[in-house]
């Protein structure tokens, strides 16, 4: 049994799509998101394009905003869930 080494550049395209896949659910949810998601976007971009930025600073940042974003999709979850009792 082998094992595949992904690139930092395939673990960071892997978590933008994870980002976006919660954003887009998050703004069916409460459309507010979508500023978001458009500020989140930006600061991913340029936190991919700076050099001086180590790539476990970059994946750290990355793991911060996909938690948040699972914490905002779990409480709107749970209002969704009282609202429909």
């Amino acid at each position: 049994m082998g094992y595949h080494r992904a690139s930092v550049r395939q673990i960071l395209k892997f978590m933008n799509e994870h980002i976006t896949a919660l954003n887009l659910v998050l703004n069916a949810v409460q459309p507010k998101f979508s500023s978001l998601l458009r500020r989140v976007s930006k600061i991913l971009k340029s936190a991919n394009l700076f050099h001086h930025a180590s790539a476990i600073q970059i994946l750290k940042f990355h793991e911060r905003v996909i938690s948040a974003l699972k914490f905002e999709l779990s409480d709107k979850r749970s209002q969704i869930l009282v609202v429909n009792s």
